[in-house]
């Protein structure tokens, strides 16, 4: 029988799955039906904020390692898997670039969510790249808000998180997309707390979108939903016999790496801002600490929940795209400076072919223009690619979620070599 979404169990105490299925398509159709009438949509203010000095310690404020390619792996269709090694860090990503022949494109790198998310990552990448953008995002440095983890181990992890996606970054501006047309970071969730930091720590970045994101992080985990945060305060409360005012003191205490610490280094037109009116995973107050720390950027508003979010997945994605377009480099008449040469801990560059004409796009006075290369394109998509044997050594394969054991004493955010470098 076809399901007209009227059935109704004859058991009051056991509904039948077609019912229950109806409910729920029922549901999500009203839900979709309503995003259309319930967002809003606030423009960046008529004189946005610029980025503003911020306070980092000596550890943040370091400079990245050098940065080499360890393992790659062409998956095709200009996809590839890779490893990257940094002064005791690793860093597995994945990438997606157009066809040697396409002209140089911008580039989104997608920060990850909490709990892990390929397959969230990997649509967000298929529906970007689809509107005309290269994507790369970093696998998870390790489950977050676990036992045995408490303040200094959570402050270590996003400190890593952010240290890894900087690596990532300054890879692809040296080797794996040297030649992108502007640079751009989407974070959802923890990642959009992850993406604040980035990107007040990466003044080049051409422009970024916080979604359903939040600041005060201390308060937040004591109001989140969050089942994962549930669990864990459950644990430290059985496990350490502490309240919850032992816990957002101890959270103050550790979490340097606060998104609303960086969030003022961050120019405000760069900005693109999704909150969710349901959201208890991120409760309402936490979204507006950020965008006020953020100088209220445009802002985006979905009458939907933390999880509920997803059907409304296209339009915030349009949105972001959107965004990111209008602030592309050869559009605004600028074109930031790249990694290059001579800058501390560059490599040779695995240049990308361009199209005809595309060397015309403006360059900054900073920085004249590069010829372009008269080979065919080298990039980590060629079974050819030069591999730093040196730096794979034994135990270079993939190391799951878990970056490994990292020695006592080592500084959180860091790698753990004598040149490390900070988040």
């Amino acid at each position: 029988m076809p399901c007209t979404c009227s059935e109704r169990s004859t058991d009051a105490a056991a509904p039948s799955p077609v019912a229950a299925a109806c409910r729920r398509i029922r549901r999500a159709l009203l839900l979709a039906a309503g995003f259309g009438a319930a967002c809003a949509y606030r423009p960046a203010p008529a004189h946005p904020r610029p980025a503003l000095p911020i306070q980092v310690s000596a550890r943040t404020a370091a400079p990245l390692p050098t940065v080499r390619l360890v393992e790659a792996d062409d998956l095709g269709g200009g996809r590839c898997r890779g490893v990257l090694a940094a002064d005791g860090e690793r860093v597995r990503f994945e990438l997606r670039l157009a066809t040697a022949a396409a002209p140089a494109r911008p580039l989104v790198l997608l920060v990850p969510i909490l709990a892990g998310g390929e397959d969230l990552l990997a649509g967000v990448a298929r529906r970007l790249f689809a509107r005309g953008f290269d994507v790369a995002w970093c696998s998870r440095v390790a489950a977050a808000l676990k036992p045995p983890q408490r303040g200094p181990d959570l402050d270590d992890l996003f400190g890593r998180t952010v240290l890894h996606q900087r690596l990532l970054l300054r890879w692809l501006r040296q080797e794996g997309a040297p030649d992108a047309d502007g640079w751009f970071v989407l974070g959802m969730s923890i990642g959009g707390m992850v993406a604040t930091a980035v990107a007040g720590l990466e003044p080049e970045l051409d422009g970024v979108a916080v979604c359903l994101s939040g600041g005060d992080l201390a308060g937040m985990v004591l109001r989140s939903s969050e089942v994962r945060v549930q669990r864990w305060l459950d644990w430290r409360r059985t496990a350490d016999g502490v309240g919850d005012d032992h816990l957002e003191w101890e959270l103050r205490e550790y979490l340097r790496h606060e998104p609303l610490a960086f969030a003022p280094a961050v120019a405000t037109d760069k900005v693109l801002f999704v909150g969710a009116a349901f959201d208890t995973v991120v409760p309402g107050w936490h979204q507006d600490l950020l965008w006020e720390a953020l100088g209220r950027p445009a802002r985006l508003d979905v009458a939907l929940g933390h999880y509920s979010a997803a059907i409304a997945i296209d339009p915030i994605l349009a949105a972001v795209a959107e965004h990111f377009e209008r602030r592309r480099p050869a559009l605004r008449g600028a074109r930031p400076h790249r990694a290059g040469a001579d800058d501390p801990g560059a490599m040779p560059g695995l240049a990308r072919r361009r199209a005809p004409g595309s060397d015309a796009r403006p360059h900054s006075r900073a920085q004249p223009p590069r010829p372009a290369p008269d080979h065919a394109r080298s990039s980590i998509l060629r079974p050819a690619l030069p591999v730093d044997a040196h730096a794979a050594g034994p135990g270079s394969g993939d190391q799951g979620d878990h970056a490994g054991p990292r020695p006592a004493g080592a500084d959180p955010g860091r790698g753990t070599g004598a040149a490390a470098a900070g988040t």
